[in-house]
């Protein structure tokens, strides 16, 4: 069987290697086999993951792991699971990732009640749109903007008026 084995780790044991074993071999085995060709010792903080990132127990076999042929075995270190998963990422990411989401609503909200001006009724009895009111209000703000920009950036395109007396 040709199992991959990648380690994640820096130092002597980074890169990766080929091995060829019998299903029958445990992955303790295959571990002291990495470490052995890398020149490192075996430590007991190492974790074996396949490759649903899932971690395998080293007492089971290359069959009992489910692992066939071509795959690819990862190995790491338990802490690094263990900080993964702890309070500091994920749960701060999720927090935050809920808070900007109130956030944005709130503004929705703010906007469709505060900043737009109320519908009003044309004359033919329909309300006005909510997109029709956002443009007008944008094209509003962008001609107070435009024109006095457009004056002072070039007053030589400004047509030459003639005094007459």
């Amino acid at each position: 069987m040709k199992i991959t084995v990648w380690s994640i780790l820096s130092g002597r044991l980074s890169g990766h290697l080929v091995l060829h074993l019998p299903p029958t071999h445990t992955l303790k085995k295959v571990l002291e086999a990495y470490c052995t060709h890398k020149g490192a010792s075996v430590s007991a903080e190492y974790v074996m993951r396949n490759r649903d990132n899932h971690i395998l127990s080293l007492n089971k076999t290359l069959r009992q792991a489910g692992l066939e042929n071509g795959d690819t075995l990862m190995i790491g270190l338990l802490s690094d699971e263990k900080q993964t998963f702890s309070f500091g990422s994920w749960y701060f990411v999720t927090f935050a990732a809920f808070i900007i989401g109130i956030l944005g609503l709130g503004c929705v909200v703010w906007l469709c009640v505060q900043v737009l001006p109320s519908p009003r009724q044309s004359k033919t009895g329909i309300t006005s749109d909510l997109k029709i009111r956002i443009f007008v209000l944008l094209h509003r703000y962008r001609q107070r903007q435009i024109l006095p920009l457009s004056e002072s950036i070039t007053p030589w395109a400004m047509p030459i008026r003639r005094k007459t007396s």
